[in-house]
């Protein structure tokens, strides 16, 4: 009598270590899908952000190259004497140089900013691929630790079995 109790107490702990194995695994691949959906969002969020401001800075540098060459041409419209066309030309083209010099430090600024968000998402990425593969790597091990502790479970039982002359339990 006594030890059937303890084939029944040792059974109701065997099912006890699946039922909290079985919760924990459920837990980590909820987690995993969670970060996964964190990670997609995140980068679809910084993608379409880098776009919208790129975008824009196009935009800004064509509307700004139009009227440059709008008042190039203006001026070359007025000016039409051969040493006033001289001097004027010279002027411009310090002109516009002095006028490029702040877009293409913004241009130049604008790619930097570009580089350095590539990079931090690549950053990211591999990351979030590390942060996968160490979880699927600790899901994977949780189930064979299982595994291994049903296998002892069962040997156990059965080496109490062929000692006492028990008939086997039916939960395996």
């Amino acid at each position: 009598m006594e030890e059937k109790q303890v084939n029944e107490t040792i059974m109701e702990l065997v099912k006890s270590f699946q039922q909290t194995n079985q919760a924990m695994a459920a837990s980590i691949v909820a987690a995993q899908e969670r970060n996964l959906k964190l990670v997609q969002g995140v980068y679809q969020y910084a993608m379409e952000a880098l776009q919208g401001q790129t975008e824009s800075t196009r935009t800004l540098l064509e509307e700004l190259g139009q009227q440059a060459r709008g008042q190039q041409e203006l001026f070359k419209k007025v000016t039409s004497q051969e040493a006033f066309h001289k001097a004027v030309k010279e002027s411009m083209d310090t002109y516009m140089n002095f006028l490029r010099a702040p877009l293409t430090y913004y241009q130049q600024a604008l790619e930097a900013a570009e580089a350095a968000t590539r990079q931090g998402l690549e950053q990211f990425q591999r990351a979030s691929k590390s942060f996968q593969q160490s979880t699927q790597q600790g899901v994977e091990t949780r189930q064979r630790e299982k595994e291994m502790a049903a296998t002892t479970m069962k040997h156990v039982l059965e080496e109490a079995r062929v000692q006492d002359q028990f008939p086997p339990p039916e939960v395996f």
